[in-house]
């Protein structure tokens, strides 16, 4: 039961700020005092004692399950800096329309406008995205 029908069983009165009001029995009032607080303490602690290992079992579950999306995380940030690591000297050109994609190095392997195109010497001001555009016919390109 609650504290303030326990009070008000034994005649006293609770006021909204939670304070006891003025009663003429003294004594009547810590007899109750105890009798409530008697009764909290065996149920109500009984309960916080469960909502408590409750909590706990649900924080240590929560705990690890942010260790394994942790661990996850740090295996997909690896695996998407290999990633980004080989596409790192990845070129790539619209050519007529046509999308190709190929390495830096193999543009610089024969020398030419390609190699210089893809050198850091120029800025691509034909760019479509992260395409380059070369005007040129698709049909012959990739040979």
């Amino acid at each position: 039961r609650c504290i303030g029908e326990i009070l008000g069983s034994c005649g006293l009165q609770i006021d909204r700020g939670g304070l006891i009001l003025a009663h003429p029995h003294h004594s009547r009032i810590r007899s109750c005092l105890a009798l409530s607080l008697s009764m909290v303490s065996s149920t109500t602690m009984q309960q916080l004692g469960v909502i408590t290992d409750q909590l706990v079992h649900h924080v240590q579950s929560l705990e690890q399950h942010l260790f394994l999306c942790r661990q996850a995380f740090k295996e997909r940030l690896v695996e998407a800096s290999a990633l980004n690591e080989r596409q790192n000297g990845l070129y790539q050109l619209d050519v007529g329309g046509v999308r190709f994609s190929t390495r830096t190095a193999v543009l610089h392997w024969h020398g030419g406008m390609l190699s210089a195109m893809a050198s850091d010497d120029f800025t691509h001001s034909g760019e479509i995205g992260d395409h380059v555009l070369v005007d040129r016919d698709p049909t012959w390109f990739p040979l």
